[in-house]
């Protein structure tokens, strides 16, 4: 039971991901046309194309873990 567990907490972040992924890749996006038709969002859908296409490496000792810096507001005295 533990080990599916641990398996279903893994499983959580890719199946995130994917679910995003459609979404973003969707053709009847629920995006306004200004928004999916602006250059950022354009080199995003193709850098996700992309990223989606690469070979995953899970040769034992690769790299598996992934840090996501969000942050909101910060000026020069937050940071420093």
């Amino acid at each position: 039971m533990f080990k599916l567990k641990n398996s279903l907490l893994l499983m959580a972040p890719l199946l995130l991901i994917a679910i995003i992924t459609y979404l973003l890749l969707n053709q009847n996006s629920r995006l306004p046309a200004l928004k999916t038709t602006s250059p950022w969002f354009q080199e995003g859908l193709v850098a996700l194309k992309m990223a989606s296409r690469r070979e995953i490496n899970n040769n034992p000792g690769a790299a598996r873990n992934i840090i996501l810096f969000i942050g909101d507001g910060m000026g020069i005295s937050t940071v420093t």
